[in-house]
């Protein structure tokens, strides 16, 4: 159980009177956001006592009266507030806020109600310099003395392998690391989608398997010849043959330039890392900490280093970026300034 998932039950078990889930990864907030709403309110009494609104349309009056109506036929009521950085904005603004319904509210809340507020600001989870304590951005630092905060923040690259391969596990499945890193070829860093191709597996598999790499690319209608994760290999590899077969392979199949030069500007990014700390290092575990990456896939990155030198890394990261500009900004075939991109990569 992640320490999310228990912070979350230990809100349920024990409801506060305002619980504010704050933070810059929206899939987890909202998740949670929901979560929290399933196990607090009762279906029995749900049109009584359950209130949800958007900050971006609702005024700040509203929620304050919602927060003092009496529940019916219960011990407590719930209202909900999505995008509450909109209400916060307003309120931070104010000169008298705190003077204010819902200022007045928060500063001393109903025993009889939980306030739960999901926001995308980072106001809640600001600190003091030098990293002690919170920080004085109104209205967070009230309701930190009357409530729970459950935080949110950026999940990094290193972090996704374990987040995929658990989240497999809570739906009862295993996954190999080569499906992995073809997952995370496939969708990037956004945890939304990385949901959807799981949830896509998961439809055509059964408790208990284990997904391969070759289950990843049948049930998401991949191929498994041509796709970023074996482009990565031949590159890294410096196959030149191999690598444009793929390359003319994938651009055929879709549109997927940014992609592409997206997932290999992160391979030589790693592979520059790596190129600084590997004369130090000789623990494949300490590498794949370095480098965000898998144990398994360490050997891969290291053979790559043999072949391209610390020079050639810094050429191939200009390079990339160089077309990725021109993808953006010029009206030259997006597939030519890609192909254009991987010859100068072996030159």
């Amino acid at each position: 159980m992640s320490a999310i998932r228990k912070q979350l039950d230990s809100i349920i078990a024990g409801p506060p009177p305002v619980v504010v889930l704050a933070g810059e990864e929206d899939f987890l907030r909202e998740e949670a956001f929901h979560y929290l709403i399933r196990h607090l309110v009762s279906e029995d009494t749900r049109d009584f006592n359950f209130d949800i609104v958007d900050g971006t349309d609702t005024d700040i009056e509203s929620i304050a009266e919602m927060c003092m109506v009496v529940p019916m036929m219960a011990d407590y009521r719930v209202v909900a507030v999505r995008h509450f950085e909109h209400v916060s904005t307003k309120l931070k603004r104010s000169k008298n806020a705190a003077a204010g319904p819902l200022g007045k509210y928060i500063a001393k809340p109903s025993s009889s109600t939980i306030l739960l507020l999901e926001t995308s600001s980072t106001d809640a989870q600001a600190k003091k310099k030098k990293g002690k304590g919170t920080s004085k951005i109104y209205p967070y630092d009230v309701i930190k003395k009357v409530g729970t905060l459950v935080e949110f923040p950026r999940m990094s690259e290193s972090q996704l392998p374990s987040w995929i391969r658990s989240r497999f596990k809570s739906k009862k499945r295993e996954v190999t690391p080569d499906a992995v890193e073809l997952l995370l070829s496939l969708t990037g860093s956004s945890l939304r989608t990385l949901n959807n191709e799981i949830e896509k597996v998961c439809t055509y598999s059964s408790d208990g398997q284990v997904i391969s790499d070759v289950d990843v690319a049948v049930m998401t209608g991949t191929s498994r010849e041509f796709n970023v994760f074996e482009l990565q290999k031949a590159v890294g590899a410096k196959d030149k043959q191999r690598s444009l077969h793929i390359l003319y392979g994938m651009l055929r199949d879709k549109a997927q330039e940014l992609l592409i030069l997206s997932m290999l500007h992160r391979y030589f990014l790693k592979l520059w890392v790596l190129a600084q700390s590997s004369p130090h290092t000789k623990s494949p575990n300490e590498l794949a900490s370095i480098a965000g990456v898998s144990p398994y896939f360490v050997q891969e990155y290291v053979a790559a280093l043999r072949v391209y030198r610390y020079e050639a890394i810094e050429s191939a990261l200009l390079t990339l970026s160089e077309a990725e500009r021109k993808i953006k900004s010029t009206s030259t075939s997006a597939d030519l300034i890609l192909q254009t991109a991987m010859v100068k990569l072996f030159s």
